[in-house]
């Protein structure tokens, strides 16, 4: 049996590749544009002469597509981590991701004993205008069936996403009783990357930014306004686990911050000239006091924005140094509908930080580099902190800095390795709290409804005893350990992530984070920080 320590440590390594998953080939906005300037060569010319011999004269019959595939993979790792051959049946969903939409029905779902309930109804989406709830099942989709098939969230999502305009035929099971087929008109459906925004205290705002795509900067702008309507004076800008995304994104919202027309950051390749972005405009928020919030998860355009609060002094870097992403990919489209992404040059930010971590030791070890981290002590102790880069960089006033592998916070927050131990892993990875959350909400939706809002909520819901003993039974039911809840603090903890769930059922997104934070001990850091 692995300690809880191990598991945390397997369980970072596992992020390190799910990160640079997410954030391979985002790239500036402004440089996604379809170029071809390709020309042949000889050795194009002996690449397609050998593909031919082998599909013509090989003794088994080939998968040319796989082979190729793996091929072209194989050339970009000897580039950089980050250069990277989306085939065409991806590229849509990658382009979805980034530009802040998609085409569907406007649910959110989980699956569970091969049966799709509904989580979450997207406000003003297609789904809340064809009268879905939360709670409710889906049978099929266009007579398709869905329970008891042992489907899978890549199937449902195809089934349900399409053009806007086409319909989705809905047979559904609501409280138990079978209702009326619906048709689902789809349409665009947004995909925010605010997950919230609200008064964390009297006067201190609250943002946190999931990732950078191309309509950050307006949400950006329309929750602040709000904030300061609110009577915001501080704001914190929670950046964790933000994986980046376009670079123009990143730099509006610094110029927010930043007064005067300063350099924010700059770009240079071996075949680019260099191209500055700098502050223009007069900012939302060039004054009051600001806290940025990042971890071993925030990169690339994450990583820029926090880069330039901290070279400027504009204000104070809380967390763990971040991941170490710098380099800036470009896309190009091929014949066969996918497109490369590939590397085009390095960003520097004011204080002349490149904050690309070293690649130099191949790619496999490059994502080892959060276990690395681990293992050498530095996610629990500032003093374990190594960087390659060994120049001196100093702040606008003259403050040391650290470059050569991701922003360096300036308030160190250690990793509570013992937050989720093995007993309350196992319950949350089950995905019963889910269930129970659902089954609780069903059964008593009129009386959560009279709550009202969100503060009402926080305040006068009494039930976590209710929701505990519930998760507790479906854990039983399906033979998961339940000695979390023989223990204090692992109750404690399920009691507050079973409160936020249902509150996001009943409030949306914004409301659980309103609840997880207020036992967070980097959001108390930070608050700290902000005063």
């Amino acid at each position: 049996m692995s300690s809880p320590q191990i598991s945390i440590k397997n369980a970072l390594y596992a992020a390190g590749i799910l990160v640079v998953g997410m954030f391979l080939g985002f790239k500036m906005k402004g440089n996604l544009r379809y170029n071809s300037t390709g020309s042949a060569s000889s050795n194009d010319a002996y690449i397609s002469e050998i593909m031919s011999l082998v599909n013509n004269n090989y003794v088994d019959k080939v998968a040319t597509d796989s082979i190729t595939t793996t091929a072209i993979d194989n050339l970009l790792s000897q580039l950089d981590p980050h250069s990277v051959y989306i085939p065409p049946q991806d590229l849509k969903e990658v382009d979805d991701d980034m530009e802040g939409s998609f085409d569907g029905i406007g649910i959110e779902f989980f699956i569970q004993k091969d049966t799709l309930t509904v989580t979450s109804v997207i406000a003003g989406g297609p789904s809340e205008d064809a009268g879905i709830l939360t709670g409710d099942k889906f049978l099929s989709v266009d007579d398709s069936l869905l329970a008891g098939v042992k489907i899978s969230n890549e199937k449902v999502i195809k089934m349900i996403r399409g053009r806007s305009g086409t319909k989705a035929k809905i047979t559904l099971l609501r409280n138990g009783k079978l209702l009326k087929d619906v048709l689902i008109k789809r349409d665009k459906i947004p995909m925010y990357s605010l997950d919230a925004s609200y008064m964390i205290q009297p006067t201190v705002g609250y943002i946190k930014i999931n990732r950078f795509s191309a309509t950050t900067y307006a949400e950006f702008i329309n929750k602040m306004k709000l904030l300061k309507k609110a009577g915001m004076q501080k704001l914190i800008v929670d950046l964790r686990d933000n994986p980046g995304g376009y670079l123009d994104a990143a730099t509006s919202i610094a110029d927010e911050f930043i007064a005067g027309k300063k350099k924010l950051v700059f770009t240079k390749g071996v075949h680019k000239e260099q191209e500055t972005y700098y502050a223009e405009n007069k900012g939302i928020f060039e004054t009051g006091n600001l806290v940025v919030m990042i971890d071993e998860g925030s990169a690339s355009a994450a990583e820029i924005l926090s880069g330039v609060v901290q070279d400027y002094d504009r204000g104070t870097i809380v967390g763990r140094r971040s991941f170490g992403k710098g380099l800036v990919q470009e896309q190009y489209p091929l014949s066969n509908g996918g497109a490369l992404r590939l590397t085009i040059a390095r960003y520097y930010i004011p204080s002349g930080r490149c904050i690309q971590k070293d690649y130099s030791h191949g790619i496999a070890d490059y994502r080892k580099d959060l276990s690395n981290r681990f293992d050498k002590g530095e996610l629990v102790n500032a003093d374990s902190i190594l960087v390659a880069d060994t120049i001196n960089y100093k702040t606008e006033k003259g403050r040391k800095v650290l470059g050569g592998g991701g922003i360096t916070p300036d308030v160190f927050v250690a990793l509570d390795t013992n937050k989720y131990s093995k007993n309350i892993s196992e319950v949350l990875a089950s995905g019963l709290l889910t269930e129970a959350i659902n089954n609780y909400y069903g059964a008593n939706v009129t009386t959560l409804k009279q709550l009202g809002n969100v503060q009402s909520f926080t305040t006068n819901f009494k039930q976590e005893n209710i929701l505990l003993d519930n998760l507790k039974q479906l854990c039983l039911r399906d033979t998961i350990n339940v000695k979390a809840f023989s223990n204090p603090k692992d109750v404690s903890l399920l009691k507050i992530r079973s409160k936020a769930q249902l509150a996001k059922v009943l409030y949306g997104n914004e409301a659980f984070y309103q609840i997880v934070n207020m036992q967070d001990a980097e959001i108390l850091k930070a608050l700290e920080a902000v005063k």
